[in-house]
């Protein structure tokens, strides 16, 4: 058995609901495998409707008009909200940043050397796993333990992975009080210097099995936002 030794300073934080055994399951298979050592953050529920006492935390006003008059959905917003809840989890402890993960993302062995080599102070937002990102200029930064990361652009898609300094959790804090944008991203991630890990330390599931618990939600959001256009 691959012996666990704890990655120095920051932790592993795994965004999952309470009641999602297989998904716990199949990450914590992931990681014990890699040897990381993790915690569970519980994901806020909004699969059957977004809770009343979370609506101070939500400007759906403000979310139709980012997203172009398209409704932004409770499953999206508890999944912002669960975020934030990870933002303020690094604020109200004593560590300088976390790795934060979602439940259906699959580390690879580059995550282990990523946390070994502490190659995550190289930003106060760094993406594991990414896609569509829009490089911006600047240096770029050559990462203990191999691969590269890449300034990144205004915009960038997925949130499956992130390591996140306390500067960083403040100001997605501040951008996310209160949440109007979907996870990925509240805000022009330039002004966090973000960067884009290359090769991904991390992949998003890809299968059935696991799609996102929000897919069928967004569908159904976009398509009665095209049918009022």
């Amino acid at each position: 058995m691959q012996h666990v030794t704890e990655p120095r300073n920051w932790p592993v934080l795994v965004i999952s609901l309470k009641d999602d055994s297989d998904r716990r399951t199949r990450i914590k298979a992931r990681l014990d495998a890699l040897g990381i050592p993790f915690s569970f953050l519980d994901a806020i529920d909004g699969r059957s409707g977004l809770a009343e006492h979370f609506e101070v935390l939500v400007d759906r006003s403000a979310a139709r008009e980012r997203l172009k008059g398209r409704e932004m959905t409770d499953a999206e917003l508890a999944c912002a909200l669960s975020h934030r809840s990870a933002y303020e989890h690094i604020l109200s402890s004593s560590v300088e940043g976390a790795v934060i993960l979602e439940d259906d993302a699959h580390p690879t062995s580059r995550l282990r050397s990523f946390l070994d080599n502490r190659a995550f102070r190289r930003g106060d937002l760094m993406l594991l796993d990414h896609g569509q990102i829009i490089p911006w200029f600047g240096r770029w930064h050559r990462l203990p333990g191999g691969g590269i990361a890449l300034p990144v652009g205004f915009k960038a898609n997925y949130a499956t992975g992130y390591s996140l300094s306390r500067r960083g959790a403040e100001t997605l804090l501040e951008a996310t009080t209160p949440v109007s944008m979907t996870a990925d991203w509240p805000l022009d991630l330039r002004k966090l210097g973000a960067l884009a890990c290359l090769p991904r330390q991390v992949r998003r599931s890809n299968g059935h099995v696991e799609a996102s618990h929000i897919e069928q939600s967004r569908k159904h959001s976009f398509a009665a936002w095209r049918q009022q256009r």
